[in-house]
């Protein structure tokens, strides 16, 4: 038996469904890869997701959401002064622009207890964290929270991270590019992609953002590029995976989260990193073909 805990912000998602209607839902990007790792990572793992919402109506319906999903609520704290944030998806040919309003989310709150962020990761199997759940954080919160990171890996905890970079979220470039790899110096495994990676570090190459993700202590690190080729170090073996293709591109909301979450699981479940790339591009590429962050899948096996 494993346990997998997945940490950051929840929110209302209003998603566009293409044809002037909104659907209302729950997302955030941790919790759209712990609600897929619910569905495909093995059986007797428990899957956990640890943040902080508010005590009103908006914030209940969340919880309730997360619960009846099967995922674990117990480290979820409540804020009484603060609510749960919203966002909005306008689509256009498949591709997703975001409109936020969470300046009263209590997640950024989550890192202000040492002791609760202690209690939350200790003992597990793995944890998993986003570049968007350090944007969200104040700086010694931020700082809080990867120290707490470290004294877990430190006794044994996996932690996955994926970098998963949204400009608006920090103050300035030096600041995001701090951040970010603050995030990587924690983690054992590193998940970004060609767009990250050109926000933080314009004209590189992909080799080279695997060197640097290695170079902060990471033993697997995997860069995704759209429907281009994905590329993989693992413990000094560099690949290349060619990604499953789509007809039609409808959605590409929670593309990279559903890839991380089947990432893992395949990792879980013990298959070589090769495998489980292979099956999370399939996965990925299930969700990107319908609207919303949360979709039905198949399972690959």
């Amino acid at each position: 038996m494993g346990s997998f805990v997945s940490i950051g912000e929840c929110m209302i998602e209003l998603a566009d469904l293409g044809d002037g209607r909104y659907a209302r839902g729950v997302a955030g990007d941790t919790f759209n890869t712990a609600w897929y790792a619910r569905h495909l990572f093995p059986a007797d793992w428990s899957i956990a997701y640890g943040t902080r919402l508010g005590v009103d109506r908006a914030s209940q319906s969340v919880f309730d959401f997360i619960m009846q999903a099967g995922i674990g609520t117990e480290w979820i704290s409540r804020d009484p002064d603060r609510s749960v944030g919203l966002y909005m998806t306008t689509l256009q040919q498949g591709e997703r622009e975001f409109s936020y309003w969470r300046a009263q989310s209590a997640a950024r709150k989550l890192a202000r207890d040492v002791t609760t962020l202690q209690a939350m990761m200790a003992g597990k199997d793995m944890l998993y964290f986003s570049g968007i759940t350090l944007a969200i954080l104040p700086f010694h919160d931020r700082e809080r929270f990867c120290d707490c990171l470290a004294q877990a890996r430190r006794a044994g905890t996996v932690i996955a991270y994926n970098t998963n970079v949204r400009p608006s979220l920090w103050s300035g470039q030096d600041d995001m590019r701090n951040g970010i790899m603050m995030g990587a110096c924690v983690a054992d495994i590193v998940v970004s992609s060609a767009d990250d990676e050109d926000a933080l570090f314009p004209d590189e190459r992909a080799d080279d953002a695997l060197d640097r993700y290695l170079s902060a202590g990471a033993h697997t690190v995997v860069i995704t590029n759209g429907a281009d080729p994905i590329w993989c170090d693992h413990s000094g073996q560099r690949s290349r995976h060619d990604v499953a293709q789509v007809k039609r591109v409808i959605d590409s909301t929670a593309a990279g989260d559903s890839f991380a979450a089947a990432l893992l699981a395949g990792l879980a479940h013990g298959n070589s990193p090769e495998q489980a790339i292979d099956d999370a591009s399939c996965i990925s590429g299930q969700v990107i073909q319908a609207h919303g962050a949360l979709v039905p899948i198949a399972p690959i096996r």
